[in-house]
């Protein structure tokens, strides 16, 4: 019966990337927070080895945004939409965001 689990395996999504600060050194130890947009709940991980985060099993259908924070400092809220049809979302984040000219 393998083959009956993978046909009922949903599909999901996967929001990747790598924290790093204005010299785009990587910044390990960051607190990089998912919320979903629907149900307002929020889901907080630390960026590891060369500042890269990654969120799993996210439901397609959903929207999100996703920010980092670390010593008092915030990057720019990125939003990951419903409507966009990757799999695989790739963003980076910069602390402190990048000045607008």
């Amino acid at each position: 019966m393998p083959g009956l689990l993978a046909k009922e395996k949903k599909p999901s999504r996967v929001v990747t990337g790598v924290v790093s600060d204005e010299a785009e050194n990587p910044i390990v130890g960051a607190t990089v927070v998912l919320t979903d947009l629907q149900t307002g709940k929020k889901h907080a991980i630390y960026t590891g080895e060369g500042g890269a985060y990654q969120f799993s099993d996210l439901q397609p259908t959903r929207d999100y945004e996703v920010q980092a924070t670390h010593q008092g400092l915030a990057s720019r809220v990125r939003k990951v939409s419903q409507f966009d049809p990757r799999n695989r979302i790739v963003l980076d984040l910069r602390i402190p965001p990048p000045k607008e000219e």
